[in-house]
């Protein structure tokens, strides 16, 4: 997801991302950056939550296969998205 933006979506796990302040993250995560594929989530969630995101993308450079797998089971992919995978994957 996100190969075709331009400019390129950080991987938040990288020591350029995880650089960044908390503050800065959650001020990115808040109101976005404009002309990127980044929108503002500033109006669709409370400061809590933008927090909680500020949190989960600390956590990411130590994420553990089993927690991966843990969130894939509380978010499956839709068979839309199934047929969009094997499509990209060229099956």
């Amino acid at each position: 997801m996100g190969s075709s933006f331009y400019p390129r979506v950080p991987d938040m796990r990288t020591s350029r991302s995880q650089g960044l302040s908390d503050g800065e993250l959650f001020y990115i995560i808040k109101n976005g950056v404009r002309l990127t594929g980044m929108p503002a989530w500033g109006g669709e969630h409370d400061d809590a939550d933008n927090w909680k995101l500020v949190h989960f993308i600390r956590h990411l450079p130590k994420i553990t296969p089993q927690e991966i797998e843990e969130m894939k089971k509380m978010n499956p992919a839709s068979a839309e998205e199934r047929e969009d995978e094997k499509f990209l994957k060229g099956h």
